[in-house]
């Protein structure tokens, strides 16, 4: 979900080429996790229990799935997107 949102950017903000291979080259030094079945059943979970409370956003939701299946802390600018999910850690400056 982060790539994908990511590679919105050189549409809303009209790269140049160049500057759409750079953000290319730069993500290849991250690792990308991969979707699987749990991960699809950790959102669904995730959207289930939090739909009631405080609805997330559907690039928010996968992203809070990725980082609790994976037991990874989400690093955001962001920080009131993720707060108050249960069992994730929030790495901010904000």
């Amino acid at each position: 979900m982060t790539v994908a949102e990511l590679y919105k950017w050189p549409f809303e903000r009209n790269f140049s080429e160049a500057k759409r291979q750079q953000l290319v080259e730069f993500l290849r030094n991250y690792t990308v996790l991969p979707y699987d079945d749990a991960l699809a059943w950790c959102w669904a979970e995730l959207v289930a229990k939090t739909r009631r409370d405080r609805p997330l956003s559907l690039p928010d939701s996968w992203i809070a799935a990725t980082a609790l299946r994976d037991r990874f802390p989400v690093v955001t600018h962001n920080r009131q997107h993720f707060d108050g999910i249960p069992g994730l850690t929030v790495l901010s400056e904000a």
